[in-house]
């Protein structure tokens, strides 16, 4: 899971407003560019994937009212791995509170063709670690907290 913090001067034309579905979606993809960046540094081959990652679906559910006129932070990992893409998940917090969630659907594609095309094997073993550390996207950030160890005990790749 990666933590990212959008400042108020990142929406200096929206003063005051509330973050909308557009922003949000804004900050989602940001955010997410941000994340696969990461990925990308951290593994071998980084030039061969830039440009493959491409939105095919994003979801954004409101919990409570947020405003522009406040940082707030994101946090997206890995919901799930698929044979050609990953599901995203993200969390938007303002003051400590739970404000959106979210998710997107990240084909990877042949830059070429534009067709899907299998996810490479490090990055498929990459992702599907990311799987275990993210926290539930659907609990309350202090409830998700004491699940992680179970998880990861119940989890395929602990040997069980």
């Amino acid at each position: 899971m990666k933590t990212f913090t959008f400042a108020q001067s990142d929406f200096n034309d929206t003063e005051g407003r509330r973050l909308n579905n557009t922003l949000l979606s804004i900050c989602f993809e940001q955010a997410g560019l941000r994340y696969l960046s990461e990925v990308n540094s951290a593994l071998p081959s980084t030039e061969a994937r830039k440009g493959k990652w491409h939105a095919s679906s994003m979801q954004l559910d409101f919990l409570s009212a947020a405003r522009v006129s406040q940082d707030f932070r994101v946090e997206v990992s890995v919901l799930e791995v698929q044979s050609d893409g990953i599901e995203l998940g993200c969390r938007f917090y303002q003051d400590q509170k739970l404000r959106a969630v979210g998710k997107a659907l990240l084909n990877y594609v042949n830059t070429k063709t534009r067709n899907p095309e299998a996810l490479e094997s490090e990055l498929r073993q990459y992702f599907e670690l990311e799987v275990l550390r993210f926290l539930r996207i659907n609990q309350p950030r202090s409830a998700a907290h004491g699940g992680g160890l179970q998880l990861i005990r119940n989890s395929k790749l602990a040997g069980n």
